[in-house]
């Protein structure tokens, strides 16, 4: 048994070094925010893109909106992900229980965001069938939840239900919420995965999820002080902080305290997240902690040969590839230049 599981560990290790190897590329995105319409957007993607056949048969591009491109590429990024999830199946290595696991928690939050009304979210409407049937809730039915308190009844008897019960009663905004829920899904994966891995697996793990769930913090400590210095008291009481870290209380403690972003990125700077604070300095832009994450899974994906630390490092290339070309639709539909196009991109 054991024998197989390494052998499909290898396996999984081979699948998402190939499947990452027609990746979009720097240039590739520099190509297509000089396009000029959605329709040679689409065209480009079918004809000179890996994501050829998500538009194949589909007609003319003319006839195609930007939600209907949008639900495409998600549609493309699940088909990705549930290849790799087949072989992670596979694995005694938890691979698998954390996508699930994290999948979950996406299409929590994504409600959470739109609690309140009810909107078909391209998300759930090209979510492959695996993805429905393999949650712990009633995906059908959280897709058509109205409200916190109908989102509450769906989640009902789950962990994430205790979680959430008391912080949406308490009147706490849906942020505070988003980040409780991150921060279990971070946590709880650690403990599975250390279960499951060797000691030197374990900690490169380990530390990726610490990195997720500190960048969270670090994101909304920074939009705190960016945007709502006038509140920041207040706002900051209600900064969540996973124990899951590698950032000490005292840093913490110090960011938290600082008066103004400039100081807030000399703090940072002291932390183990040094290049976070210099992304910072360099662009000015919340979108700094997805760059760093990205930098730090591009990295080990390269580097690493372990099954579970290419797999989910993999995991959040490919999420980021198409939140890139979502935001590229988006800008090309609204009109935007290509240099602001191009800034609002990770790579």
């Amino acid at each position: 048994m054991a024998n197989i599981s390494a052998l499909s560990s290898k396996a999984l290790y081979a699948k998402a070094k190939a499947c990452y190897a027609s990746h979009m590329t720097p240039d590739d995105y520099v190509r297509l925010s000089s396009l000029s319409s959605l329709e040679e957007f689409v065209s480009h993607l079918k004809n000179k893109t890996r994501y050829s056949a998500a538009f194949e048969g589909l007609g003319g591009s003319g006839h195609l909106t930007r939600q209907h491109v949008e639900a495409i590429i998600r549609r493309m990024f699940f088909l990705r992900l549930e290849k790799l999830v087949r072989y992670a199946n596979l694995c005694d290595n938890y691979v698998s229980d954390y996508f699930l696991a994290r999948h979950e928690c996406e299409c929590i939050v994504r409600r959470l965001r739109q609690s309140g009304e009810y909107t078909l979210d391209s998300y759930f409407v090209y979510m492959p069938e695996g993805f429905f049937t393999s949650t712990g809730f009633d995906i059908y039915a959280l897709e058509h939840a109205r409200s916190q308190e109908e989102l509450l009844e769906v989640l009902h008897g789950t962990d994430y239900g205790k979680l959430l019960d008391n912080i949406l009663k308490s009147g706490a905004g849906s942020l505070i919420a988003e980040n409780v829920i991150y921060g279990y899904l971070f946590e709880h994966s650690a403990k599975g995965f250390k279960k499951k891995l060797e000691k030197k697996e374990y900690e490169e793990i380990e530390r990726i999820l610490a990195m997720f769930s500190d960048m969270i913090t670090i994101n909304n400590l920074y939009r705190i002080k960016k945007f709502y210095p006038d509140c920041a008291d207040k706002l900051l009481i209600h900064v969540y902080t996973s124990n899951l870290t590698r950032i000490s209380d005292i840093q913490l403690d110090k960011m938290k305290k600082a008066k103004d972003v400039t100081e807030f990125t000399a703090q940072l700077e002291k932390t183990c997240y040094k290049q976070a604070a210099t992304l910072l300095r360099g662009s000015e832009s919340a979108l700094f902690t997805k760059q760093y994450i990205y930098n730090e899974c591009k990295r080990l994906f390269t580097i690493s040969d372990k099954a579970a630390v290419s797999a989910l490092c993999y995991s959040y290339l490919i999420t980021n590839e198409a939140s890139n070309l979502i935001v590229l639709t988006e800008a090309l539909s609204a009109g935007v230049s290509q240099e602001r196009m191009l800034k609002l991109l990770v790579t």
